[in-house]
């Protein structure tokens, strides 16, 4: 749990590329960014406007931790946990291209919109991949095996 916490808060989630000009880069976590815009790097920690985007964009990733808890409780199967992990990492994605649909569909002179590359860095869902391959769930009796014993 404590691995996949700080993979989750600080581990980097979303990568993106704008490819004008210049090359300029953001990569965003839930605690952190970092970007270089116009020859200047620039890291930032929790900022108030870094919570509201997060949230929409990176919401899924502590349900993915709280997730992996369950499933080492019992509470849960190993497909559904993979499934909320594939949720979290494609979240970034959905919720990014309905931004840019948002974006051209309300500006005034779509010609000049600039288009980045985005995605997910899968750090999160991969850290949860090998915690499951090199530790397997304890194994939970029923109480009717229990009792047939």
């Amino acid at each position: 749990m404590l691995i996949m916490t700080f993979v989750a808060l600080l581990g980097p989630a979303f990568f993106m590329v704008y490819l004008d000009r210049e090359f300029n880069w953001q990569l965003m976590a839930m605690t952190w960014e970092a970007s270089y815009w116009d020859h200047n790097i620039q890291i930032v920690m929790v900022q108030p406007y870094m919570l509201t985007i997060g949230l929409l964009l990176l919401s899924l990733r502590p349900v993915f931790t709280y997730q992996m808890v369950r499933y080492y409780s019992g509470r849960t199967t190993k497909l559904n946990t993979l499934l909320v992990g594939v949720a979290s990492e494609l979240q970034v994605l959905v919720v990014a291209n309905l931004g840019m649909i948002g974006q051209s569909v309300s500006s005034p002179d779509p010609s000049q919109i600039l288009v980045p590359l985005f995605g997910p860095i899968p750090i999160l869902f991969l850290t949860g991949l090998v915690i499951m391959k090199l530790r397997p769930p304890p194994e939970i009796t029923t109480p009717w095996q229990q009792m047939d014993e």
